[in-house]
């Protein structure tokens, strides 16, 4: 009958047989009791045996340091001179020139930058088989830029292409200048034209050395082209003179010969007999595309060697006069061992390679090309002849 109750409830049934009230009671208190003790929370058993402690967590890796990696040295740009060219010091035509590039040359460019007087890129190259770095300009190389990038602000307007007029802003001589300009520019010294006109190059004198010209001969004349190069180049690179090695098969169309006068005339049949240096140039309506210079290289010092070289070559750029107005010029015509150029000498010269200035001109036209006030007239006239009679006597007569 009380199989299945708790071993508990069936000791209790078995007490209380036969009393069924009083069975029924002790029943439900003891549900009751075993409910109650089954609804409290008793403590955990304690462990029988070592409960494994829990594992710590695994350790991070420490990161590994960064590979430093060299940067791969990037390929030297290249470019190809697209002319012969001056290789110079600093990114400027005003800048004196290192050496000279032929054209066809591979060259290596490892720097570029904005020109410093013109709105140009300049790019900074070395030439084949050689150590010498210096800057180009960019339109004178292929495959790169030749203006900079179009954020970049211009520092000028470009300068003209060469033998390109302009007359551009006014130019700023003096009425001295003016007047040394027309004397020494229009006509010639020697020959039979006698039209005063303006002549100049328009392409590049590309010299040849003839001779034996000794060490200080051609320093010399190096010196005289990167000044010659740096006055014309000025107001805009209308044309830049250019020294040939000695091995260079390039056509010149400027010889220069360190000869004994005595055998002048077998070089240029025009030489006139008496003078220790001379120069002779052909033009075409009024380009001089060729010229001819003589130094004697006997009966003469070292110093009026290269005072001849310097007075010569200017000479042969198209200033062809002589003069008796200054005595440190080295247009003066009287004997001067002078090595550099005056003040007013750089101003003429600039002034000839002027842009707007152009073969052909007569004065009148030179005057208004160079921005100058029309009413200064060319130089003819009673006062004209007069000056230069007073500047010989004043030098004939000053006690110094």
């Amino acid at each position: 009958m009380f199989i299945g109750l708790p071993k508990r409830l069936r000791n209790a049934a078995q007490l209380w047989k036969g009393k069924p009230v009083t069975l029924a009671l002790v029943l439900l208190g003891t549900i009751l009791a075993v409910l109650e003790l089954d609804a409290l929370e008793l403590p955990p058993r304690p462990p029988t045996a070592e409960q494994p402690k829990p594992l710590p967590p695994p350790a991070q890796p420490e990161p590994l340091p960064e590979l430093q990696q060299t940067p791969a040295t990037p390929s030297p740009q290249r470019g190809t001179l697209l002319t012969d060219v001056n290789v110079r010091y600093r990114p400027t035509v005003r800048s004196p020139v290192q050496t000279v590039g032929r054209q066809g040359d591979q060259v290596e460019i490892s720097n570029q930058t904005k020109g410093l007087d013109d709105a140009y890129q300049w790019y900074l190259v070395r030439l084949p088989s050689s150590v010498v770095e210096g800057w180009v300009r960019g339109d004178l190389i292929s495959g790169v830029p030749a203006q900079p990038p179009l954020d970049e602000p211009m520092a000028q307007q470009a300068p003209q292409e060469r033998g390109v007029g302009g007359s551009g802003a006014a130019a700023n001589y003096s009425l001295e200048a003016l007047q040394y300009f027309q004397e020494i520019a229009f006509g010639n010294e020697f020959g039979s034209s006698s039209r005063r006109q303006i002549r100049k190059w328009v392409n590049d004198p590309i010299i040849r050395v003839h001779g034996s010209p000794t060490a200080a001969d051609r320093v010399a004349l190096a010196q005289i082209v990167a000044e010659l190069n740096t006055i014309i180049g000025r107001h805009s690179p209308q044309v830049q003179l250019v020294i040939l090695d000695d091995g260079d098969r390039q056509e010149a169309n400027l010889d220069i010969y360190f000869v004994p006068h005595l055998e002048f005339p077998s070089y240029e049949p025009n030489y006139q007999p008496g003078n220790l240096g001379f120069a002779y140039v052909n033009w075409s309506q009024n380009r001089i595309y060729r010229g001819r210079i003589l130094i004697s290289t006997v009966d003469i010092t070292q110093q009026e060697r290269s005072h001849l070289i310097r007075e010569e070559l200017t000479q042969a750029m198209g200033l062809l006069q002589d003069s008796e107005w200054y005595d440190k010029s080295i247009f003066y015509q009287g004997w001067t061992s002078t090595t550099e150029y005056t003040e007013l000498d750089e101003t003429v010269i600039e002034m000839l390679y002027y842009p707007a200035v152009q073969p052909g001109m007569d004065e009148r036209s030179a005057i208004a090309a160079l921005g100058l006030p029309p009413r200064i007239q060319p130089a003819e006239g009673p006062a004209n002849f007069l000056l230069p009679m007073g500047r010989r006597l004043f030098n004939q007569l000053k006690p110094w």
